[in-house]
């Protein structure tokens, strides 16, 4: 195995896949295709298992977040704050407010239709007129991606879903990023250090999956500073000239880790912590196969638009379906072929929508951005 030194910034194929597979963990868990049959049924048991990983693949996703970026816009070189905010922009922005927008333009088509009981997350207050739900100062904060900054109580201000965590991540990129820059840079932190603050990081993410909120109100941002401070910690272990060998007792200890959460022989709510052995893992996996790495850049480019647009894309079908006289109740009653009609066609049109956001969307406003704004050669970007 081939481990990354900071000198390479190579992609990483293990991470672009896990990144595809926490995104669509929580698309389908988010989807509650589970409710749609008898409890007893073993295909709804399955999938009911499924659904309570949703808040572990977010925070999984935080650390993520903090080991890339980290790997890719290095501490230790020369890169410029200019490329770094530039390649920000243009991995966040365009596809956020493309999505936002839609989902806005959706609540008000819904709010003033009288279907408002469409939506995937059911809050009574949403069953408001629009402004009164949304708020301008509100509306006008989701745009800008700082709605969560303020929230108070770990409350979610996204009119989006899904933008919540995005929302967090802003905040860790002007923040924790310029932090853990001037850390690397000056103070000397050993592998084996590294690796005991991001097991230490991530023991801190624990603690709100408890439901533990050590600072009060701040249970949201807890969830991204402790998983984004793990990720970059991490990378401190691996990304090193010559880091110590972890590999066989950390791949060991994933493997009863994630054996132990997925048969509830330990709480699920350690699994940001389970996880860290497989993340360490899985960063230094270097995969032969061209095909399969090229499934693995296809999965972890549609993961950003699955995690954003599949709650607008759902709340779209429930809509279209209100029109047509079907109803939550009229779906949950209805025939065993229409279920599986109405799974495949959210599938279908997720994925799709996804894919073509990414091609048409994503991906000529991210090179449009960094060729604008970037000084310099341009840096990778995940």
């Amino acid at each position: 195995m081939a481990t990354p030194t900071v000198s390479s910034p190579k992609f990483l194929a293990g991470h672009a896949l896990l990144r595809g597979l926490l995104a669509i963990v929580v698309f389908l868990g988010h989807g509650q295709f589970e409710k749609l049959w008898p409890s007893k049924c073993l295909l709804s048991k399955c999938y009911g298992e499924l659904y309570g990983w949703n808040n572990q693949a977010v925070d999984i996703f935080f650390t993520l977040s903090g080991f890339i970026l980290i790997y890719i816009h290095r501490p230790e070189g020369s890169a410029r704050w200019q490329n770094y905010f530039a390649s920000r922009i243009a991995r966040i922005y365009p596809l956020y407010l493309v999505a936002t927008t839609f989902a806005l333009t959706l609540f008000a088509i819904c709010s003033a239709s009288g279907f408002k009981r469409v939506y995937a997350f059911d809050f009574p207050s949403q069953h408001a007129p629009l402004l009164d739900v949304w708020p301008p100062l509100l509306i006008v904060e989701n745009f800008i991606g700082i709605q969560q900054w303020t929230a108070i109580g770990g409350v979610h201000n996204s009119i989006n879903f899904p933008a919540w965590s995005i929302s967090v991540e802003l905040l860790l990129y002007l923040t924790l990023y310029p932090l853990f820059r001037w850390l690397y840079r000056y103070i000397r932190i050993t592998p084996a250090l590294a690796l005991l603050l991001s097991t230490l990081s991530l023991g801190c993410n624990v603690l709100y999956q408890f439901g533990i909120d050590p600072i009060s109100g701040s249970s949201l941002l807890l969830r991204g500073i402790t998983g984004f401070a793990g990720g970059a910690f991490l990378y401190r272990a691996i990304c090193n000239e010559q880091p110590p060998d972890f590999s066989r007792p950390i791949f060991t200890m994933g493997l009863v880790a994630f054996s132990c959460t997925a048969l509830n022989v330990i709480p699920r709510e350690l699994l940001p912590l389970a996880a860290l052995p497989l993340l360490y893992q899985i960063s230094i996996l270097k995969i032969a196969s061209e095909k399969i790495e090229s499934f693995c850049r296809l999965l972890g480019d549609l993961s950003y638009p699955v995690y954003l647009i599949h709650i607008p894309a759902m709340k779209l079908i429930l809509f279209v379906l209100a029109l047509w006289g079907m109803d939550t109740i009229g779906i949950f009653n209805a025939s065993s072929v229409f279920k599986l009609s109405y799974i495949s066609v959210t599938l279908i049109i997720v994925f799709g929508a996804a894919f073509l956001s990414h091609k048409f969307l994503e991906k000529p406003a991210r090179q449009y951005i960094k060729a604008r704004f970037s000084n310099g050669a341009a840096e990778n970007s995940r």
